[in-house]
């Protein structure tokens, strides 16, 4: 993978932990506010299209190939939002 790649997968996947914990952070209330069942439920289908959004868009931009670092920088950009919006 060349370094333009690698460098366009590290920016994308900060972006994304940025919109994650944004998005987060509004299904929270109606994550909290139903019952059980549904909580389970919207939990589950939450993390799963999130999830495959994140790979989708690494698919898109570098053929799928994941490394350890990508994911490390999305939970940097989660963490970075987190921060700046508290």
């Amino acid at each position: 993978m060349s370094l333009t790649y690698q460098i366009i997968s590290i920016l994308f996947s900060f972006i994304y932990g940025i919109i994650y914990n944004y998005v987060y952070r509004l299904s929270y209330k109606y994550l909290y506010q139903t019952k059980t069942m549904y909580k389970v439920l919207i939990n589950i289908l939450f993390t799963t299209n999130l999830s495959l959004l994140y790979f989708l868009g690494i698919k898109i931009i570098n053929q799928g190939q994941i490394k350890l670092l990508f994911l490390l920088v999305g939970i940097m950009g989660f963490i970075f939002s987190d921060k700046k919006i508290k």
